[in-house]
C-alpha cells in the first residue's frame, strides 16, 4: 500500500521544484504549516536537486539525516546484476559497481534512483540521461548496456564500468607533458562532437565527468554523467523535464555566460565554453575564476563575474605565483620558464577563443576546437588568431630553430672574445707604466664614466625607439587583425548558411550575399591586403563549389591561386591548398587532364613542406589518386589511396571524417580492380564510421550511396534499394534545389530499381536525374554523359530500342566532344551505343563501333589489360552475329587467354569471358565444346561469390541451355530450377534476368514436349514482361508468342 506521507512528500517536492528559487521558501511556509519535519525533508530534497553529478565525489553538503535510507546495498540482486559496492552518489541517484552474471560475466556500473526520490521530475531526468547515453556510440563516451526497474518500481540503468581518474588528476598524477595533455583533450573534443552530432548537449562538462584510464597502454578518456544533458533536435524522453527561467543547471566553475544568465537558449557552444575551462585547467592547474571566490559570492555576483569579467590568459595565470609555477611545471615535466613560453601565444589564443563571452565568437563546434589543438600539435598555424606577419615569423623561427640558435651562439662568442681582448689590453698597459698608474686610472675612470653615461643614454634612446616600434607594430598588427577578422566574420556569416556541410541551406538570399561579397572584392577594397583578398576569394569559391555552382567558382579560385603564387612563388601552405582547390573544381567540371598536373604540383609542394605525416599531405595524396582513378589509372591510384589512408590512420586513429573518406575511396578503387570483398568491407567500415559521426550529413549520404551501389554489384538488391533511397532522401533534405549529389543519388536509386526489374520507375528517376544534370551543367559534361548511359541501359531493358539508340547516339556525340584524344569513357560510350544497335539487329553498325572501341583500348593500354580483353569479347560476339564465326571464335579465345594472364583465378571478368566463348560455341551448334566452358564459368562464379548472386543464377541458366542441347534433361531441369530459385532470392519482386530464365526454361520444356510443365513458367515470364517492358517491346512479343505456342500445343 502507498504511504500517504511519502505521496505528500513527492507532491510538495514536485510543486516546489517547478517554482523559481525565490518563491520556494514562501510556498513551503504556507504548505507545511505545523509540519516542520515535512518541510525539512522537502528542503533536503531541493538541496539535493541542485546536485546533478554522476560517478563523481559530492562537491556540496552530504545528504542530511532526513534523506530516505537506501533499500539496496552490497549483495542485493537487481535482475541479473549483483551489487558489489557503492562507487558514486549524486543528488538523485546512487551508483554501484555490480557484477553481471548472465548472459556474460562482467563488472558494470549500475545507477538507481534513491529511495523516496522517484518523483516525476527526477524520473524524467533519470530517463533523459539513460536515453542520451543510449543514443551515442563512441569509444570516448560511457556506453549503456541495459535498463530496467527494481521490484519496487524504481528505474535503473546499467553502463560499462569506467575505471579511471578525473582528467586533471590523471594528467597531474602521471606527469603528462603539455602535448600529451593536448592529445588527451583532443579525444574529449571528438567525443563531445559525437554527442552534438546525435543532438545531445552535455551542459556539465568538467574534469570529474571526464575519466581517464588506460587501454593498450595508452590513456583513454571517457565522458560520463549526461544527467542534465539537453536535446537539440530530438526528444530524449516523452516525459517532461521542466527548467524554469532563472533556474540554473550546471557547475559554477565550468558554467558558460549564457548558463549563468539562466537562458533557455543553450546550444553546443555552451559545451565548447566548458571544454575551454577544462583546457585552461589542464594547462595551468586552476580554473579561470577562483573556486573560493565563486563559492563565497552571492549569486548575482557570480553571474556578473561569469558574464562580464575577463579571465586572465593561461600564461598570465601561470606567472601569478613563482612557487605555484614551479609545482605546476614539475607536473608537466618542463622547466617553469619554458612552461610559460609554451602556453603564451597560440595556446592562449585557443583557450581565450573557447572562453569568449559572446558565443558567436567562440569555436562553432567541439570539432573546431579539437582541430585547432591538432594544428597546434602538428606545428601548423591555428585558426584562433589571424596569421599576421609576426605570427608567421615565429612559425619560421620554430621550424628553423637550429639556424636561429646557431646564429645567436656565434654572436655571443664574438661578444665574449671582444670583452676578453679589452681586459687583456688594459692589464698589459698597467704593467708597462706602473709609475703613471694612478693618473692613468683616474683618467680612465673618468673616460669610462663618460662612456657609461653615453652608453646609458644610447640604451635609453634605443629602448624608447624599440618600445615605439613595438607599440607601432602591435598597433598595426591589432588593426590588421581587427580588420581581417571583421572581413572574415562578415563573409563567413554571410555565406555560412550556404554551406550544407555546416548545417546550412541553399537560397536566393545566400546567392545575393555571395554576389555582394564578390563585388566588394572586385571593387578593390582590399587592394593593399592581397593575402586577405586571396583567402576571401578562396572561401567564396569553396561555398559556390559546395552548392553546385562549379563554373562560377572557377574564376574566383583561379584568381586566388594567382595571388597566392605572387605572394609566395616558391611555395606555401596557402599556395598548395589553392592548387588543390582549382584542381578539384576542374575535375568536377570534367577537365581531368587539366586537373591532374595541378594535383601533382600540390602534392609535390606538400611533400616538400611536410616531410612527415600531415593531414594536408594525406589529402593531397587522396586527391591525386581520385583524378587518376577517374582516368582509369587504377593501379597508380590504389598506391596513393593506400598511402593516404595509412597516414590518416596514424594521424587520427579514432572516428573522424578524413578517415571515413579514406576508407570509402580505397574501397572504390579496390572495387574497380575487381576485389569486391575487400571493397565491401572498406565501404561498410566507412559507412559505420559516418553513421557514428553524423545523423544527417553529405558525407554520410555519400557513404550510404557507395555501399548501396556495391550492394547492387554483389546482388543484395533489396538492401541496395533501401540504402540508396535513404541516401537520396538525405541529399534532398540537405540541398533544397538542384545539386550534383542529389542528381547522382537519383541515378543510384534508378540503378537499384533497374536491377530489381522496376523498369518504369527506374526510367522516370533516370529522366529526372538527366534533367537536373542538364540544368546544373548546360552543354557537354561528364555527369550528363553518365546519365545518358544509364538511361540507355534502362531503355534497352524495357525494349524501347529506338529511344535507347537515340539516347546512346547523344551519349557518343557528347563524349567525342568532351574527349578530343583517346579516353576510356569514350570507349565505354561506343560500347553502349553498339549494344543498343545489336538489340535492333544493326550488327554491321555495332561491329564498326566495337572495332573502334577495341582500337582505342589498345592505344590506351599497351600490352595485356582487362579492358582490352573485354573489348575483344564484345566484338567477338558481334562477329558471330554477322556469321563470321571463325573470326569471332579466334578473338574470343584470345580474350580468355588475356583474362587469364591479367586477372586472379575466379575473377568475375574471367568467368564472363569463359561464358562468352562457351555461348559462342553453343550458338554455332557446337554445344559439346561449349558445355565444359560454361560449366567452368559456373564453378568460378560459385567460388567467387560464395552466396546467392545473379552472376551465379545467369551462369546456371547458360549451362542449362548447353545441357538441353546435349539431351541431358535431368541435369538441365535441375540447373534451370536452381537458376530460377536464385533469381527469386536475389530479387523477390522479379527482374529482367528472372523473366529470361523463366522463358528459356519454359521454351526448353516446350521443345521437349512438356507443354504442361512449360505453361506456368511462360505465363510468369509474360506477366513480368508486361510489368517491366514497354508495350511494343520485341522481347515481350517473343515471350507472348512462345506462350501462345504452348497453349496451342495443349489444345492439340
Amino acid at each position: 500500500m502507498t504511504d500517504p506521507k511519502q505521496e505528500r512528500l513527492r507532491f510538495l517536492f514536485d510543486q516546489a521544484l517547478d517554482l523559481p528559487r525565490a518563491k520556494r521558501a514562501e510556498f513551503l511556509e504556507v504548505a507545511c504549516v505545523g509540519e516542520p519535519a515535512m518541510k525539512a525533508r522537502v528542503e533536503a530534497l531541493l538541496l539535493a536537486a541542485e546536485d546533478e553529478r554522476f560517478l563523481a565525489a559530492p562537491t556540496g553538503p552530504k545528504p542530511t539525516a532526513t534523506t530516505a535510507p537506501l533499500a539496496e546495498g552490497p549483495g542485493t540482486r537487481i535482475g541479473p546484476y549483483k551489487l558489489l559496492q557503492q562507487i558514486g552518489e549524486g543528488g538523485f541517484g546512487v551508483v554501484f559497481m555490480a557484477e553481471q552474471e548472465m548472459p556474460v560475466t562482467r563488472r558494470v556500473a549500475l545507477k538507481i534512483i534513491k529511495l523516496g526520490m522517484d518523483t516525476r521530475q527526477v524520473v524524467a531526468r533519470f530517463e533523459q540521461e539513460r536515453q542520451a547515453l543510449a543514443l551515442m556510440d563512441h569509444a570516448n563516451i560511457a556506453r549503456v548496456i541495459d535498463a530496467g526497474a527494481t521490484e519496487t518500481g524504481r528505474p535503473y540503468f546499467v553502463m560499462e564500468l569506467v575505471k579511471g581518474e578525473p582528467i586533471v588528476e590523471y594528467c597531474d598524477k602521471h606527469h603528462l607533458t603539455i602535448d600529451e595533455r593536448l592529445a588527451l583533450f583532443e579525444q574529449v573534443c571528438l567525443a563531445v562532437q559525437h554527442a552534438h552530432s546525435k543532438g545531445i548537449i552535455h551542459r556539465d562538462l568538467k574534469p570529474s565527468n571526464i575519466l581517464v584510464g588506460t587501454q593498450d597502454g595508452k590513456p583513454l578518456a571517457k565522458i560520463i554523467d549526461f544527467g542534465i544533458a539537453k536535446a537539440t533536435s530530438a526528444k530524449l524522453t516523452d516525459k517532461t523535464l521542466f527548467t524554469e527561467h532563472q533556474q540554473v543547471i550546471g557547475t559554477l566553475q565550468y558554467m558558460s555566460p549564457e548558463q549563468a544568465a539562466g537562458s533557455l537558449d543553450i546550444d553546443t557552444r555552451t559545451d565548447v565554453y566548458a571544454l575551454g575551462i577544462v583546457l585552461y585547467e589542464l594547462l595551468t592547474g586552476s580554473t579561470p575564476f577562483d573556486t573560493a571566490t565563486l563559492r563565497d559570492a552571492v549569486y548575482s555576483e557570480i553571474q556578473r563575474i561569469i558574464r562580464e569579467v575577463e579571465p586572465p590568459k593561461p600564461s598570465t595565470r601561470l606567472h601569478q605565483s613563482a612557487e605555484l609555477l614551479a609545482n605546476i611545471a614539475s607536473r608537466r615535466r618542463v622547466e617553469p620558464k619554458r612552461l610559460g613560453t609554451l602556453v603564451r601565444g597560440e595556446l592562449d589564443w585557443i583557450v581565450m577563443k573557447a572562453l569568449e563571452k559572446d558565443r558567436g565568437r567562440r569555436y562553432e563546434s567541439a570539432h573546431g576546437l579539437g582541430e585547432d589543438i591538432r594544428r597546434y600539435v602538428a606545428g601548423e598555424a591555428v585558426l584562433a588568431a589571424p596569421p599576421s606577419a609576426g605570427y608567421r615569423l615565429r612559425k619560421l623561427v620554430a621550424r628553423n630553430r637550429g639556424v636561429v640558435v646557431a646564429g645567436s651562439m656565434i654572436a655571443l662568442a664574438l661578444l665574449i672574445g671582444a670583452v676578453a681582448f679589452a681586459w687583456q689590453a688594459r692589464v698589459a698597459r698597467g704593467e708597462r707604466d706602473e709609475a703613471e698608474r694612478a693618473r692613468t686610472a683616474e683618467a680612465e675612470q673618468r673616460h669610462v664614466a663618460e662612456q657609461q653615461r653615453a652608453l646609458a643614454d644610447r640604451q635609453t634612446l634605443e629602448a624608447q625607439r624599440q618600445q615605439g616600434l613595438a607599440e607601432a607594430n602591435a598597433a598595426a598588427e591589432a588593426k590588421a587583425r581587427k580588420r581581417a577578422e571583421a572581413i572574415k566574420d562578415f563573409v563567413t556569416d554571410a555565406l555560412r548558411s550556404a554551406d550544407p556541410n555546416s548545417g546550412g541551406e541553399q537560397g536566393i538570399t545566400v546567392a545575393q550575399a555571395m554576389q555582394q561579397a564578390i563585388e566588394l572584392l572586385d571593387g578593390g577594397s582590399f587592394r593593399d591586403e592581397p593575402d586577405v583578398e586571396a583567402n576571401l576569394r578562396k572561401l567564396i569559391a569553396d561555398i559556390l563549389h559546395r552548392n553546385g555552382r562549379i563554373a562560377d567558382a572557377l574564376p574566383l579560385a583561379e584568381r586566388a591561386l594567382a595571388m597566392f603564387t605572387e605572394l609566395a612563388p616558391n611555395g606555401s601552405d596557402e599556395l598548395a591548398r589553392a592548387l588543390n582547390q582549382v584542381a578539384t573544381i576542374r575535375q568536377d567540371l570534367g577537365q581531368l587532364s587539366e586537373a591532374e598536373p595541378l594535383f601533382e604540383r600540390g602534392l609535390a609542394m606538400q611533400r616538400e613542406l611536410r616531410p612527415g605525416d600531415h593531414n594536408d599531405l594525406a589529402t593531397a595524396l587522396n586527391n591525386l589518386a581520385l583524378v587518376q582513378a577517374y582516368q582509369g589509372k587504377f593501379v597508380e591510384a590504389e598506391k596513393l589511396f593506400t598511402e593516404s589512408l595509412e597516414m590518416k590512420q596514424r594521424l587520427r586513429p579514432g572516428d573522424n571524417e578524413d578517415l571515413a573518406m579514406g576508407l570509402n575511396n580505397l574501397g572504390a578503387i579496390r572495387d574497380q580492380l575487381g576485389r569486391g570483398e575487400e571493397a565491401l568491407t572498406l565501404y561498410e567500415s566507412s559507412l559505420a564510421m559516418y553513421d557514428r559521426l553524423f545523423d544527417s550529413h553529405p558525407q554520410l549520404a555519400m557513404a550510404l550511396y557507395n555501399v548501396g551501389q556495391e550492394y547492387v554489384s554483389i546482388g543484395r538488391l533489396t538492401g541496395a534499394r533501401e540504402l540508396l533511397d535513404r541516401a537520396l532522401a538525405m541529399y534532398r533534405s540537405l540541398f533544397a534545389s538542384d545539386h550534383p549529389d542529389v542528381a547522382r543519388a537519383i541515378s543510384g536509386a534508378a540503378n537499384a530499381r533497374r536491377n530489381l526489374g522496376e523498369l518504369a520507375e527506374a526510367e522516370a528517376l533516370s529522366v529526372e536525374a538527366l534533367a537536373m544534370r542538364q540544368r546544373l551543367f548546360p552543354g557537354d559534361h561528364p555527369a550528363v554523359a553518365s546519365e545518358l548511359a544509364m538511361l540507355t541501359y534502362i531503355r534497352v531493358d524495357r525494349g524501347e530500342l529506338a529511344e535507347a539508340a537515340q539516347t546512346a547516339e547523344q551519349l557518343v556525340a557528347m563524349r567525342r566532344r568532351l574527349h578530343t584524344t583517346d579516353h576510356p569513357e569514350l570507349a565505354k560510350a561506343l560500347d553502349v551505343l553498339a549494344n543498343a544497335y545489336r538489340e535492333q539487329a544493326r550488327y554491321a553498325e555495332a561491329e564498326s563501333l566495337l572495332a573502334e572501341s577495341l582500337a582505342l583500348q589498345r592505344r590506351l593500354h599497351t600490352g595485356d589489360h582487362v579492358d582490352v580483353a573485354r573489348a575483344m569479347n564484345r566484338l567477338a560476339g558481334t562477329l558471330v552475329e554477322l556469321q563470321r564465326v571463325p573470326e569471332g571464335e579466334a578473338l574470343s579465345r584470345e580474350a580468355v587467354a588475356m583474362f587469364r594472364r591479367v586477372l586472379t583465378e575466379d575473377h568475375p571478368a574471367l568467368a564472363a569471358g569463359m561464358a562468352s566463348l562457351g555461348l559462342l560455341l553453343f550458338n554455332a551448334d557446337r554445344a559439346a565444346e561449349g558445355e565444359p566452358l560454361l560449366r567452368e564459368a559456373l564453378e568460378m562464379a560459385r567460388r567467387y561469390w560464395k552466396v546467392d548472386h545473379y552472376d551465379v543464377a545467369v551462369a546456371l541458366g547458360n549451362h542449362a541451355r548447353a545441357l538441353h542441347a546435349l539431351g541431358r534433361t535431368d541435369e538441365e531441369r535441375a540447373a534451370f530450377a536452381e537458376s530460377i530459385a536464385m533469381h527469386r532470392r536475389c530479387a523477390p519482386t522479379g527482374s529482367t534476368t528472372l523473366a529470361i530464365a523463366l522463358w528459356r526454361s519454359g521454351s526448353a520444356r516446350l521443345a521437349d514436349g512438356d507443354a504442361a510443365g512449360a505453361l506456368p513458367e511462360l505465363e510468369e515470364a509474360v506477366a513480368l514482361a508486361e510489368r517491366m517492358f514497354a508495350a511494343d517491346s520485341a522481347t515481350g512479343a517473343k515471350y507472348r508468342a512462345t506462350l501462345e505456342a504452348c497453349l496451342g500445343a495443349l489444345k492439340r
